[in-house]
């Protein structure tokens, strides 16, 4: 048995491990990636360029785990842009979800502006 000072450390630094021993979620278990001085695609808000950041994340998202892609991709996206396709989560495919996410994200109008769009608008007389 262990006596004296080097003992006390001994248990101390056990007891400090135990402290800083924390149990995660799956989901919040950060994902390693092989980047290969890929960097990072900065987070997708709305106005920013679609076209650019697509193709960042498309060259970052090869180093990860086909089963993991879709979750890095969402990962990459500010909370309005992931408000608009929230519903469509669902998705497994990395390739269809940057589809989507090109159909609902690219030339976006704010609710406003299609609301002004449909009262200015003249109605033909064929149409009902």
């Amino acid at each position: 048995m262990e006596t004296g000072s080097y003992a006390r450390v001994k248990k101390l630094k056990m007891v400090e491990a135990e402290e800083d021993f924390r149990e995660v979620e799956p989901w919040q278990t950060p994902i390693v990636v092989n980047s290969y001085n890929i960097p990072a695609p900065e987070t997708f808000v709305m106005g920013d360029d679609f076209e650019v950041w697509e193709s960042q994340v498309r060259c970052y998202i090869k180093q990860v785990p086909g089963s993991m892609r879709v979750d890095m991709i969402l990962g990459f996206l500010a909370w309005d842009s992931y408000r608009k396709i929230m519903l469509y989560v669902s998705l497994e495919d990395a390739q269809q979800l940057l589809q989507l996410l090109r159909k609902r994200l690219v030339n976006f109008l704010p609710k406003e502006q299609y609301l002004e769009q449909f009262f200015l608008r003249h109605q033909q007389p064929n149409e009902s």
